[in-house]
């Protein structure tokens, strides 16, 4: 689901190896930093998350949604939260990182 999201995120347009060029840049590849969610219900919105923080979003969501897994599903309520507006309108710029 993490690959998947950089498709939907290219598909629609985000510029993916930018995105990714600019989180090198800035060491968020070390470490995995870039990969690290902050605490759900401090985000207030998809698009304040970086690219790789957003396929971890969908991946999570993947694992509590379909797979049930008793380790993502607490945090469904507040993934639900956030990929409301991707369910209300997948294609819109909006979602994109605002950091760009």
């Amino acid at each position: 689901m993490h690959e998947l999201t950089h498709v939907w995120q290219h598909q629609n347009g985000f510029p993916v190896w930018f995105g990714g060029s600019l989180l090198a840049l800035r060491l968020g590849y070390l470490k995995n930093r870039a990969y690290r969610l902050p605490m759900l219900d401090t985000v207030p919105h998809l698009n304040r998350l970086n690219m790789e923080q957003q396929a971890e979003i969908f991946a999570l969501y993947y694992r509590a949604a379909i797979c049930h897994d008793p380790a993502a599903t607490p945090y469904l309520p507040q993934l639900q939260r956030l990929l409301q507006p991707f369910f209300a309108n997948p294609k819109s710029r909006e979602l994109w990182p605002k950091w760009l």
